[in-house]
């Protein structure tokens, strides 16, 4: 007897959606929902839906699985527990309320961030709880084994706290700088306050690039822009009383260093020569978002994700830009 699967839709087949895996094999990359849906048994992809006769197109040749330009009648026969919504973040609002207007799941995924406004955040909150789902924001880097480890090392207290970090991010706050907004939120604390050093011009429209210190209630974290426009700079340090952690390669790697005695001074300490190096599944990320939501619909696990957290960080992120808009004017 086959066991039964979770009927998936995916609305939005632009990069996260399908592209950036495209032409790679799931042996090496799972990196987008389609690719992670496909390649899943627990799953069963349904189908995808944009409004891009190429995408469809592309989408279609792919996965052999039908394509759609809109939510239609064919659409809502197919019946999806699961809906992926990978739209541009100014589409998610319409796209949340005619999903919910249409079809019936137990659960959707969103893109971050939620939006940039607090009343469409509200709104959204709304109907999530009207209307009894789960909403996972797809902050992938909270899924992945490897992260989830560091995460605990440092709540264990391997760095000791306070801790002071310097997050280096590319290609706007909102798009990437977001995912360190919403790593930091798991063991610094609450925000106390933040105070913008420097604004900065970004190629990325809708988006903001802002030199910043956020104080939080186990240490400082500083965000510098990287001005890597045509490429991803992703990297942070963090450093505490007993060692630093240097992460790097946009994540697919981390070195730790512990704090050992000075062999010349000897009242002093110092780190250690050679760190331990992690090598994470970061190839593989979207993998583990999937695994995550079917423990969580199977076997009633708890989600890796707070959507509480998430509103919370995305809150943060909108006094920023409204921070930013009033900076410029003085």
């Amino acid at each position: 007897m086959s066991r039964a699967k979770h009927k998936a839709l995916i609305i939005g087949l632009g990069n996260i959606g399908m592209g950036y895996d495209y032409a790679l094999s799931h042996h090496d990359y799972i990196l987008t929902h389609a690719q992670a849906l496909h390649s899943d048994r627990n799953y069963e992809l349904l189908g995808g839906v944009d409004i891009s006769s190429k995408k469809k197109s592309d989408f279609t040749k792919k996965f052999n699985l039908p394509s759609f330009s809109k939510i239609n009648s064919e659409v809502i026969s197919l019946d999806p527990d699961i809906v992926s919504i990978s739209v541009n973040t100014e589409f998610h609002l319409d796209v949340l309320k005619e999903v919910m207007g249409s079809l019936s799941p137990k659960l959707v995924v969103l893109e971050k961030p939620i939006s940039v406004f607090k009343n469409e955040i509200k709104l959204i909150l709304e109907i999530v709880q009207s209307e009894g789902i789960a909403l996972v924001i797809n902050y992938f880097r909270e899924f992945e084994p490897e992260h989830k480890r560091l995460l605990k090392k440092i709540n264990d207290n391997e760095l000791g706290f306070p801790l002071k970090i310097i997050v280096w991010y590319s290609k706007g706050l909102l798009n990437n700088g977001s995912h360190f907004v919403q790593f930091l939120s798991n063991f610094m604390g609450k925000v106390k306050n933040f105070k913008i050093i420097e604004n900065n011009e970004t190629q990325h429209i809708n988006d903001f690039e802002p030199s910043l210190k956020i104080s939080y209630e186990k240490g400082d974290a500083f965000f510098v822009p990287a001005y890597q426009e045509n490429s991803s700079f992703n990297e942070m340090e963090i450093v505490g009383p007993k060692g630093k952690v240097k992460y790097y390669n946009s994540g697919r790697y981390y070195q730790q260093w512990n704090l050992v005695k000075d062999p010349v001074f000897n009242d002093n300490s110092i780190l250690e020569a050679k760190p331990s190096i992690t090598q994470t599944k970061f190839n593989h990320y979207q993998k583990f978002v999937y695994n995550n939501i079917h423990d969580y619909l199977k076997n009633k696990n708890d989600l890796d994700i707070s959507f509480a957290e998430c509103v919370e960080n995305n809150h943060l992120l909108i006094q920023i830009k409204k921070e930013l808009s009033n900076w410029k004017k003085s």
